[in-house]
């Protein structure tokens, strides 16, 4: 049996800057929009770790997946990511062409 994490994420179109706070970041992209699965109003989304949004043991570390993205938030920090041209609500941790 695994545990299913989910890292939910907001991001900004400006370039990456190591050392960049999320609170110095004033220009994120708006994703509002209302959710018919969860019934609700959601400002955010997933954060996937492949195109698919999935990955098992041992191909995939899941809790530490999660931890590496936990620090950075109590923190207060930003990190690159790859956002889809097509669908704003696509945004992978990593991306090869």
């Amino acid at each position: 049996m695994y545990k299913c994490y989910q890292v939910r994420v907001i991001y900004s179109l400006r370039p990456y800057v190591n050392g960049t706070k999320a609170s110095d970041i004033g220009d994120w992209v708006d994703l509002t929009r209302f959710d018919k699965k969860e019934n609700a109003t959601v400002r955010d989304t997933p954060l996937l770790i492949n195109i698919k949004g999935c990955g098992y043991p041992p191909g995939v570390n899941c809790a530490g997946f999660i931890d590496i993205y936990n620090e950075i938030r109590e923190n207060d920090g930003t990190f690159p990511c790859y956002v889809s041209e097509l669908n704003p609500w696509i945004v992978l941790e990593d991306y090869s062409f």
